[in-house]
């Protein structure tokens, strides 16, 4: 019989027995009722935010294609091929009473950096994108910076933690990446960082020629392809690498370990066509989606002219109490008068 932590709630106690016990197939029955009333916000914003990507790719001009673009980040560290790995089973187990440690020095567990991982959907343009590493100054040596590697740049800042004014500086590196490229339409997808819900961001955008779309805070594990398709695999052959890179005393040289970055981003981010990742999530209409979404099964809008979504639609998707740069969104592929920042 499972025993129940004391402070824990009567009701919360009567609802874990009552799952626990027999004929779970009926009860998934009863529940099932109060799972679609869960998911009937996510269904509306994914509609919404379905209707807004089909709105910017039909204001894609004549003679254009459309580049699918989704930015995101993620925090690395060159400590992760220390995690454990194997069975994980409890202390007791163990004959002194504690697990199996591995020496690792203090630097190299502070030394976290922030990949802006950069991923579309043409494989030619894939390895143009720019692939930057934030590192704080108190624990990147200046010296990461001066090793020169044509997949990645490592930028030295104050703080690890993307920022909106580096962001503005990563969009400019994006664009330049993107000129020999005239003949795409770049789409480029954020997620609702605050780092990337400033103003000033869709403003950037706009002014560099993107059309620019925020994936809502609570469905990036459902519509962004980087959380969907791309983020787990790359962890895991970055820490293959780390551990075929690592010394007797399980330590990776600084030089190693920008190595290993740079080879998992040849390989892998580079190596993959990542366009069924953008038709998985429902970004490019017609492919076969992710068994959650058809799960879901969320409706597309599917009239002609498409019109423009209003504002209480896209406010929707954004956190409550969150500014909503929506002109600053739509007046490039709507044309209208260049707007003030909101």
């Amino acid at each position: 019989m499972f025993k129940l932590r004391q402070g824990r709630s009567p009701i919360f106690g009567t609802f874990f027995l009552w799952c626990c016990s027999e004929n779970l197939f009926e009860k998934a029955q009863i529940l099932e009722p109060f799972w679609f009333l869960f998911l009937g916000r996510e269904l509306g914003q994914v509609s919404t935010f379905w209707w807004w990507l089909d709105y910017l790719a039909a204001q894609v001009g004549p003679g254009k294609r459309i580049l699918w673009l989704n930015a995101d980040e993620t925090s690395l560290s060159r400590v992760g091929a220390k995690k454990a790995v194997g069975h994980i089973v409890s202390k007791r187990w163990w004959p002194t009473r504690l697990g199996p440690k591995r020496p690792c020095q203090k630097d190299q567990r502070r030394a976290s950096v922030t990949h802006i991982a950069c991923m579309c959907s043409e494989t030619s343009v894939q390895p143009h994108l720019p692939q930057v590493f934030l590192g704080a100054k108190r624990s990147m040596p200046a010296a990461a910076t001066l090793v020169e590697h044509p997949q990645i740049q490592i930028w030295r800042r104050d703080t690890a933690w993307n920022t909106t004014s580096t962001m503005l500086q990563w969009l400019d590196l994006l664009a330049s990446r993107l000129l020999p490229f005239t003949e795409f339409q770049p789409i480029l997808l954020l997620d609702m960082a605050p780092c990337h819900l400033s103003p000033v961001i869709a403003e950037k955008a706009s002014s560099l020629g993107f059309f620019l779309a925020y994936v809502p805070a609570r469905l990036t594990s459902l519509v962004q392809p980087a959380d969907v398709a791309m983020f787990a695999g790359y962890k895991v052959n970055l820490v293959k690498l780390l551990l075929q890179n690592e010394s007797l005393a399980g330590e990776v040289s600084l030089e190693a370990w920008i190595e290993c970055l740079g080879k998992v981003c040849r390989q892998y981010l580079c190596g993959k066509k990542w366009k069924k990742a953008f038709e998985r999530t429902g970004i490019i209409p017609g492919g076969i989606l992710t068994p959650e979404l058809a799960q879901i099964a969320a409706p597309r809008l599917c009239v002609s002219p498409l019109p423009c979504p209003d504002f209480d639609s896209v406010a929707s998707l954004f956190p409550k109490g969150r500014r909503v740069p929506y002109t600053s969104l739509f007046w490039v592929p709507a044309q209208m008068d260049p707007p003030l920042l909101e």
